[in-house]
């Protein structure tokens, strides 16, 4: 029987973090939750010798991941050092990237293994950033997925979110993060940087249909998972990796409270993007821009998540208690809630 692989397409700024904290302790998934190898095949491949630096320079960051990893400085996102040998690690370090060193990477992890992971995985948000690359980053995909189902039992799985206000978490961040990215942000403001970017959206409805036509699929909404169906959407997670228990992870995206979303220590991409709360005029004025999602969506599935298509009400979510201080290694930072009459409430 081959080893169960989970494929992740992401999509980010979508609770992908802690959809993987929620399950991670069931996988065996590299040196961290995204190490980029599928992104430096792919752009190995589309960009062959015309673009050697940007390959080279994915490469270089490789290295640099693997060593953090020896040296322990990888620790929310990385697996236990004793789940990776240097064995495994000798099958990709040193070597330029491809699928067979790719493969025999998680084959020798799935040998080795040692506790009671059930699966493989691989949860780099951007191996479905290939499908913005037109037909010939379709076809590299499809070729990839299908390599890999030679070896393994592959399931593709990706997570969604209301697509205006997944846009607005990445575009903010970026906006914010221009220099560490290269973010092209000019002179433009940041409501320019929103239309500037739109084209940028990455296509719901393609993703979906290019991942089906590949094999095995498994597609969560971020919203059903955490808040309105999260019962049925747990059963689904342990029925995809046979076990008995999944403990969801908190996110900070659910609610959605905005600029005041919940410090939590393991999730400060989340609350570091949205830097302010998006008025409702500029929520529907993207609608409108990005009303083929919408539209898309309704043709595969027949109706819209429950929770999607209009503006949160962030002066309700921000004023609801945090759940829980603590889960786990997650906390909220103490300096950014008080407690009142018995309930503790974000005062950031």
């Amino acid at each position: 029987m081959k080893p169960k692989f989970i494929l992740f397409l992401g999509v980010g700024w979508s609770a992908t973090t802690p959809l993987f904290a929620s399950i991670k302790e069931h996988l065996l998934y590299g040196i961290e939750k995204e190490w980029f190898y599928p992104q430096m095949l792919f752009e190995r491949n589309f960009y062959k010798f015309t673009n050697d630096h940007l390959w080279r320079k994915s490469l270089d960051k490789l290295k640099v991941r693997i060593r953090k990893f020896r040296e322990g400085e990888i620790q929310f996102h990385a697996i236990s050092k004793h789940d990776v040998s240097e064995k495994a690690l000798s099958i990709i370090e040193h070597h330029d990237p491809t699928i067979e060193r790719y493969i025999d990477f998680y084959k020798c992890l799935w040998e080795e293994k040692s506790c009671n992971q059930t699966a493989l995985a691989d949860f780099t948000n951007t191996t479905s950033e290939c499908l913005q690359h037109g037909k010939k980053g379709v076809e590299w995909y499809k070729k990839f997925v299908s390599k890999l189902n030679e070896h393994f039992d592959v399931t593709q799985v990706a997570i969604f979110r209301d697509p205006v206000r997944r846009f607005f978490s990445n575009e903010c961040w970026l906006y914010d993060n221009a220099e560490l990215v290269d973010a092209p942000i000019g002179k433009r403001s940041i409501k320019d940087w929103f239309e500037h970017r739109i084209e940028h959206q990455i296509p719901y409805a393609k993703l979906i249909k290019t991942a089906m036509s590949c094999g095995k699929t498994e597609f969560f909404v971020m919203e059903d998972v955490w808040e309105s169906d999260t019962e049925n959407q747990v059963a689904r997670l342990q029925k995809l990796l046979d076990v008995d228990r999944v403990e969801l992870y908190d996110n900070a995206y659910c609610p959605d409270r905005g600029s005041k979303a919940i410090r939590y220590s393991n999730l400060v991409d989340q609350w570091t993007s949205d830097s302010f709360d998006m008025p409702d005029d500029l929520y529907y004025k993207l609608k409108k821009m990005m009303s083929f999602q919408y539209e898309d969506w309704i043709k595969i599935y027949d109706k819209l998540p429950e929770t999607w298509g209009s503006p949160a009400d962030y002066k309700k979510n921000q004023s609801l208690p945090i759940g829980r201080l603590q889960h786990k290694e997650n906390f909220v930072y103490p300096e950014f809630y008080e407690e009142i009459d018995g309930q503790n409430y974000c005062h950031n």
